[in-house]
This record gives C-alpha cells, structure tokens and sequence, in this order.
C-alpha cells in the first residue's frame, strides 16, 4: 500500500482526496479502498467523456486506448475504427497528419501541432504522460 501513497501523493489534483488511504488497516479496509478506486474511475471516465474538448489516448508505443464522444463529434471517426490501432499506421492511412503523438513521443514534452485529418483540421495538443 505504500507504493500508491507515494504515486497518489505525486498527483497533485489527488491532494484532497488522499485521507482515505491512511486508514488501510485490514483487508475489509482495502476492499473498501478498491471499491473507491473504482468510483473515482467511473468519475474521470463520465469527466473524460462529456469534455468539450476531443481526447485520445495512446500507450507509449502508440497504440490507441481511448477516444471520447468528442473526438468522434469532431472527427467523424468513430472510435470503433481506431482503438487497439496504432497511431503509426493510422497516420500513413490519413487519419492523422502530422500525428501530434508521434512528434510528442520524439520530443519527451507537451506541444500544440495544426493536424489534419480526413475531412477535419484542428490544433491538437500532445502531452506525455509517465507512470509513477
């Protein structure tokens, strides 16, 4: 249990809700934890989701892990078409130029690209993410 108090103590937007873990004293106790875990998933997921703004998702090789409804409002991709894909070969199929990813991925820091699509031009904002 110590690891995820020093990962969540490293997310700052965590700072508020944070209490809970100092009362991990049993394994009821981390049922308890779980279950709060998997609501504050739901929360960001229903957050992510109803964002005006398009997201995506990609793991550190590229592949595709999420898309909200926004992207497919803005896009008109559905997100069908690109989970599980890599952004590499979306990219050379014209979903994607210049994929915002790849550029994020060579240079390690948050940057803005104009990227075009198919039928839709947008400034896309890229921005690493690293595990704790």
């Amino acid at each position: 249990m110590d690891r995820y108090r020093k990962s969540i103590n490293q997310i700052q937007f965590a700072k508020p809700e944070q209490n809970w873990l100092n009362d991990i004293d049993s394994s009821d106790d981390s049922v308890n934890i779980i279950d709060k875990l998997v609501q504050f998933s739901i929360e960001l997921n229903s957050i992510l989701e109803n964002c005006p703004d398009s997201i995506t998702v990609m793991d550190a090789d590229g592949k595709t892990l999420r898309a909200n409804k926004t992207f497919e409002d803005t896009t008109g991709i559905k997100r069908e078409e690109i989970i599980g894909r890599n952004i590499v070969d979306m990219e050379e199929d014209g979903f994607f130029k210049p994929s915002v990813y790849s550029i994020v991925k060579r240079g390690g820091r948050k940057i803005s690209v104009l990227q075009d699509g198919m039928n839709w031009r947008a400034v896309a904002t890229g921005a690493p993410v690293y595990r704790i």
